[in-house]
C-alpha cells in the first residue's frame, strides 16, 4: 500500500514497521531496499523531498466524490421513471 501512497503523491517512502516490511520506495512506485518480515535489521538510504503536486494532492478524493455523486444521479433517475407502456 506505500507503493500506491508514493505514486499518488508523488514523493519518496521510508517506511518502517515493527512487524511487517521495512523499506525506501521512490515516487514511481520502485521498491529501492526492502527488508524481510519479523526480522530485525538497520538500514540506511537517501531520499528527497519533492516540490511536484498531483491532482490526488491538491484535489484528493474529488474524483471518487464525483463518482459516488452521479452514481446516485443515475440511481434516482432509473427509481422514478415512470415504466414504460407497450
Amino acid at each position: 500500500m506505500a507503493a500506491f501512497r508514493a505514486v499518488e503523491n508523488r514523493v519518496f517512502v521510508a517506511r518502517a514497521a515493527n512487524t511487517g516490511i521495512t523499506g525506501f520506495i521512490d515516487p514511481k512506485g520502485k521498491i529501492l531496499r526492502e527488508g524481510k518480515i519479523f526480522t530485525q535489521e538497520v538500514m540506511n538510504g537517501t531520499i528527497r523531498l519533492s516540490n511536484q503536486k498531483t491532482f490526488y494532492t491538491l484535489y484528493g478524493d474529488i474524483f471518487a466524490w464525483a463518482c459516488s455523486a452521479l452514481s446516485i444521479f443515475f440511481l434516482g433517475y432509473a427509481l422514478f421513471q415512470k415504466p414504460r407502456e407497450q
